[in-house]
């Protein structure tokens, strides 16, 4: 048996486009970006995101064997998430 909410769709909608509060919607933040540096092969790149400070801009490189591992684990305790790409040789 269905049941019918006791609010109309029409309800919810208007009361979730009430624009009298002053709170701006949240900014959109781009992850950092893990990818194999085309100049060695056991070399990887992560780049800060835009949002990240002037210091935290400078792409890091990471090299040796566990190069792969560690620049996902920078980027993710760094920058909270990463955008691995893998083949961009």
């Amino acid at each position: 048996m269905l049941h019918r909410n006791k609010y109309s769709w029409r309800n919810s909608v208007e009361r979730n486009l009430d624009t009298s509060t002053d709170t701006p919607f949240p900014e959109v933040i781009e992850p950092a970006r893990v990818y194999p540096s085309p100049d060695a092969p056991d070399r990887w790149v992560v780049e800060a995101p835009i949002q990240a400070t002037e210091t935290a801009r400078k792409p890091m490189l990471f090299n040796g064997p566990n190069a792969q591992k560690l620049a996902l684990s920078y980027a993710y305790e760094a920058f909270g998430g990463a955008r691995f790409f893998p083949f961009l040789r």
